[in-house]
């Protein structure tokens, strides 16, 4: 922890952490709100339950229709070995990333007909938010629900602002040679892309989301079964809050530190990361970059104790960071004994808005969602009492 009077000590310059993906992600950023929107979908058994370099490897006794055993023979196993052939050619056995240049509403025909009209068919479905149309290209294990899909782009365009135009950011090509799910660097990217178990051959498609008011992604995996191309997994992130990236909130954050607001520059580069955050499907060293420097700033711990000081005599259960209307905000979970009035909620959240917005550091930030608790609710998630958000701006 720094000295009191004493400004922090930023570890690295954003300017060399900006230099380091910026030709490789750089977009175009359109107008405001609303909130970070993870949905992700992943085949049980062909897939992992975790992002893929966390998850254990499924058994290979072949006692359950859901076990997969590794791939030992591409030959025999890989329903796309050729196709494998003329991707990686000299390459073959080597585990790899290859970029495929492709129109950005799809058009790959001369490398493969049905993963050309397969990418048609996503983005189209995508567009136009057809869940009838979208729900049979997941692999069938997968039994993803219309409501679920529907839900999904529900949160789109909440969080984006709808209608989107969807294309092809990047499109991967992976040789994984045996199956495995172990990272392979895409180096012309600055990425490591992290493969579904079990496919020798498969794809990662990035689409880009641009939405009347934010950016956004969506991350799917294809890969080869039952005759045809799936989607194996489905990752939705939002690219842009307040219409900046993952830069600017990150040179915001760099500003804070060097003025020694810590708790606000901890928050603004905390935003940056979920930026950045591809749900382990994708990681770059930018992320992991501004991780770092968001931790030597603060611990989390110590970020906590901070923003629950200003609040003594509530019961804190949680505190996180919050992507909010006004920009970057805190979000707060508070214990309750039981069943409070509306009126009850919003004057304490009102009271607890102006403890924060006293604080130097909380001056910076936008606005705080309390959200209540009763006393058997999990603090891990908002309680059936809801809550309410207070902007600061309301405050002054």
């Amino acid at each position: 922890m720094q000295e009191s009077g004493k400004a922090a000590v930023f570890p690295d310059s954003i300017e060399s952490i900006n230099q380091l993906l910026w030709g490789h992600l750089q977009v175009r950023t359109p107008m405001a709100i609303h909130r970070l929107c993870l949905v992700l979908f992943l085949i049980p058994g062909f897939a992992i339950a975790k992002p893929p370099h966390a998850a254990q490897e499924p058994a290979s006794s072949g006692s359950s229709d859901r076990d997969i055993a590794p791939v030992s023979d591409a030959n025999v196993n890989s329903p796309k070995e050729k196709l494998r052939t003329k991707i990686f050619a000299s390459n073959l056995e080597t585990p790899g990333c290859k970029p495929i240049q492709v129109h950005p509403r799809g058009g790959i025909a001369d490398l493969d007909a049905e993963l050309d009209g397969f990418l048609k068919q996503l983005i189209q479905a995508v567009q136009r938010h057809k869940e009838t149309d979208l729900q049979p290209l997941f692999h069938r294990r997968l039994n993803v629900s219309i409501p679920a899909i529907a839900e999904s782009f529900a949160k789109l365009d909440f969080s984006l602002g709808a209608p989107l135009d969807v294309s092809i950011y990047r499109l991967w090509a992976y040789n994984t040679v045996d199956g495995s799910p172990s990272g392979i660097n895409c180096g012309e990217d600055g990425l490591k892309a992290f493969p579904q178990y079990g496919y020798p051959l498969q794809f990662g498609v990035w689409l880009q989301l641009l939405g009347k008011q934010e950016l956004g992604r969506i991350y799917v995996s294809v890969v080869p079964a039952d005759g045809r191309w799936n989607i194996g997994a489905f990752h939705t992130q939002q690219w842009t809050h307040a219409s900046k990236d993952f830069i600017a909130w990150a040179q915001e954050g760099e500003l804070d530190a060097r003025k020694n607001l810590k708790e606000s520059a901890y928050v603004k580069l905390d935003i940056a990361q979920k930026l950045l955050d591809v749900g382990g499907f994708l990681e770059s060293t930018t992320h992991a970059d501004i991780t770092k420097a968001r931790d030597a700033l603060m611990t989390k711990d110590d970020w906590d104790h901070s923003v629950r000081k200003p609040l003594e005599g509530f019961e804190i259960i949680y505190t996180g960071s919050l992507l909010v209307l006004d920009g970057a905000g805190i979000l707060a979970r508070i214990r309750v004994p039981g069943e409070v009035s509306v009126m009850e909620i919003k004057e304490s959240c009102k009271k607890m808005a102006q403890s924060i917005r006293a604080t130097s550091w909380g001056a910076a930030l936008g606005g705080m969602r309390c959200s209540f608790n009763l006393p058997k609710e999990s603090s891990k998630r908002d309680g059936v009492l809801g809550g309410i958000y207070v902007s600061f701006i309301d405050l002054k």
